[in-house]
């Protein structure tokens, strides 16, 4: 009953964004519906611990089918007002229990903390990507019938805006309400529409003449009665583009400000420390290859990104002490486009390289402790095959070697792609040998070959699918042979197994 109320509730919000007497008259503007079905089935084998071992979890071969509905509604009146309202739900059929797969507690997750044991990357190993995707919009968490952590199904506001144009000056205009919001190749900011998506709550200036473009926002991530708990995220964004055949440049400078005195819930682990104030500045440097059009212009394609962070939150060690941050990130990839019969052809080299802790940087004497690894903000890791289609890895603490291989036929009917990915750590994480009883510097995380293909059936209608396979590197031998070594319960493992991911996905979009 009560999602039902839920739901009806949101349809008339939606609802009363379009007045009957609107939709009746052309004169007052134009009325469009927007949607989206997607349903995907997925198939996974040692995810949760990268072990085959039956004797460990039952094993852990997992098949289940995630879904997403959107359905909105914009309406324009006259050329200066706009609104939109979006509501979705997100699931699984059949409402799966994952209560009996569950990481191990101390194989990855007793590394976490700012220490020597410190291995970042695999922080979330035990949730699937888009479990805490459901926390979305805005990270505030939705915890309709069970759907927080994943563990059930919701419908939620995902999008309501309006957008007021030409205020005052032509290709000025202010958006109001919740909202996606991307930047450049969705690396610190992105929509997460792989998934269950990112939308923010706040207000947005955007100001966009013909060659570039200028974006002022402020988000609220967490609201509370005393403002002394409140969570912040705003920022400066902007672009020029210099030409169809150089690409464009991109600047910013966000801000996130975590003013409560504990943790907060409803944030992503990287952003949850106490009193945290972060902030990001970077710049961008791209051309993307979309189309056999865009080949016209230049057959080469590339992005070099770099964002530098810097920031302090308090901590208890010492008197008066504070973590200090100095984090980076880079990404930047080269492509070469060619046609190929009626089709085209891509090949491209990139990397990632996100900062780390070194592992024996320890408490400065004022207690002050000195943490250089970047702190991911909202970013999409699906985007742009970042990291591996697995998404076992977040973008701290890693350095990643890229390569890929994509054709498509002729009006892109037909997509493939092949890439590979070698995944290390940016530091090594010191694991203990039992047999040698002392640690062992590593980094090597493994290698990663991912498939993918998609095929549209029209401009409305794509089905697709892929394929990810990682050979563990010896971070994860090290790790497991660390946790079976002398555990009566469990068998003694000295490597860690192949981890797969398999999907097929059907998507309809009006």
């Amino acid at each position: 009953m009560k999602k039902l109320l839920m739901v009806g509730m949101l349809m008339l919000v939606v609802a009363a964004f379009v007045s009957p007497q609107a939709l009746a008259a052309d004169d007052e503007g134009k009325t469009k519906f927007t949607g989206e079905l997607r349903s995907r089935f997925e198939y996974v084998e040692n995810y949760l611990d990268a072990t085959s071992d039956k004797n460990w979890d039952g094993g852990d071969a997992v098949s289940f089918w995630p879904y997403r509905v959107r359905l909105g509604i914009e309406h324009e009146f006259g050329d200066s007002v706009r609104v939109f309202g979006e509501i979705q739900n997100a699931g699984h059929f059949g409402r799966p229990d994952w209560s009996e797969y569950g990481t191990p507690t101390s194989l990855f997750n007793y590394y976490d903390g700012l220490g020597p044991y410190y291995l970042q990357p695999m922080h979330g190993m035990d949730w699937y990507p888009w479990v805490t995707s459901l926390e979305e919009p805005a990270f505030h968490g939705n915890a309709y019938e069970g759907a927080f952590w994943g563990t059930g199904r919701g419908t939620l506001l995902y999008q309501a805006y309006a957008e007021l144009g030409k205020l005052g000056v032509d290709s000025l205009s202010l958006r109001v309400g919740r909202q996606e919001h991307t930047l450049g190749t969705q690396l610190l900011m992105g929509n997460n529409e792989f998934y269950n998506g990112i939308s923010f709550d706040g207000a947005r200036l955007m100001w966009k003449p013909e060659k570039f473009g200028v974006e002022a926002f402020y988000y609220k991530l967490n609201e509370s009665y005393a403002a002394s708990t409140d969570a912040n995220f705003f920022g400066v964004t902007g672009t020029y583009k210099i030409s169809d055949t150089l690409g464009s440049i991109d600047g910013y400078v966000l801000q996130y400000q975590n003013l409560d005195d504990t943790d907060l819930v409803f944030t992503p682990s990287w952003l949850a420390w106490a009193n945290l104030d972060l902030t990001t500045l970077g710049a961008r440097w791209g051309r993307m290859v979309k189309s056999a059009d865009d080949m016209k212009a230049g057959a080469f394609d590339w992005n070099a990104e770099i964002a530098l962070q810097s920031g302090d939150a308090p901590t208890y060690v010492g008197d008066n002490g504070q973590y200090d941050f100095s984090g980076t990130i880079f990404e930047g990839w080269f492509g070469w486009n060619f046609a190929t019969g009626s089709g085209r052809s891509r090949v491209h080299v990139g990397t990632l390289m996100a900062s780390g802790q070194k592992y024996d940087e320890d408490y400065a004497e004022n207690g002050d402790l000195k943490y250089k690894g970047f702190i991911p903000l909202f970013g999409n890791n699906w985007a742009a095959n970042r990291l591996g289609d697995l998404d076992m890895f977040d973008m701290t603490d890693i350095f990643d070697i890229n390569l890929g291989y994509a054709f498509m036929t002729a009006n892109d009917k037909h997509k493939f792609g092949v890439m590979f990915h070698m995944l290390d750590l940016a530091e090594d994480v010191a694991i203990y040998d039992p047999e040698a009883e002392d640690y062992q510097l590593l980094s090597s995380l493994g290698t990663e070959l991912d498939l993918r293909y998609t095929w549209k059936l029209n401009d409305k209608t794509s089905v697709s699918g892929g394929y990810a396979y990682l050979m563990p590197g010896d971070v994860f031998d090290a790790a497991i042979d660390d946790y079976t070594y002398g555990n009566e319960a469990l068998p003694h493992l000295t490597s860690a197994d192949s981890v797969s991911r398999l999907w097929a996905q059907l998507r309809v979009r009006w």
